[in-house]
């Protein structure tokens, strides 16, 4: 987690300056997470709001606003909190992110063709169409989202397996390696 939030002060700092040079990850094996929670919330009201619609690029190589980091911060914290195995499970997450997260995994695993032809969140009466064809899956929303995000199993097997998790943002804001 530590690891993470330098990740995201990196990025909040690359929105600032337009520029990766100089910044570097002071994250490591003995990271501090207080220390580098401390450093993030210190970036997030200190971003001129113009900055806030820059481009900056993921480890992982695909692009984003800067303000889509607070949302990856969100969504790394409530998978984590689960990972924990202290008593927190996808039925506990927050049903606004839930919602957030299924609308941006569903429409990138539509632009990827995933097997899947719709989803449908039985409790937020909120359906998601994917392709022409393969399985529907009628669940709850966080148990569809912690399938999606391999922390519960499929809700009615057979389910094709989702890749893994998270995926990049849809539309996308494209990738750092892409000409």
């Amino acid at each position: 987690m530590a690891g993470a939030a330098d990740a995201y002060v990196r990025l909040l700092d690359v929105a600032r300056t337009g520029t990766e040079a100089g910044i570097e990850d002071s994250s490591g094996p003995d990271a501090d997470l207080d220390a580098s929670l401390t450093r993030l919330f210190a970036r997030v009201p200190a971003l001129p709001v113009p900055a806030w619609q820059n481009l900056v690029t993921a480890r992982a190589g695909w692009r984003h606003p800067a303000w889509f980091t607070l949302l990856r911060c969100w969504r790394e914290l409530e998978t984590h909190h689960v990972d924990l195995d202290a008593g927190y499970e996808p039925a506990d997450w927050p049903a606004a992110y839930v919602a957030w997260a299924l609308d941006q995994t569903f429409a990138t695993l539509a632009e990827r063709d995933f097997p899947l032809a719709r989803a449908e969140a039985t409790d937020l009466g909120r359906i998601w169409k994917l392709t022409g064809g393969g399985p529907v899956v009628r669940a709850p929303a966080h148990v569809l989202l912690g399938w999606l995000a391999g922390r519960t199993p499929a809700p009615a097997p057979p389910l094709p397996d989702p890749p893994i998790w998270p995926l990049p943002p849809a539309p996308g804001w494209g990738r750092a390696d892409a000409a």
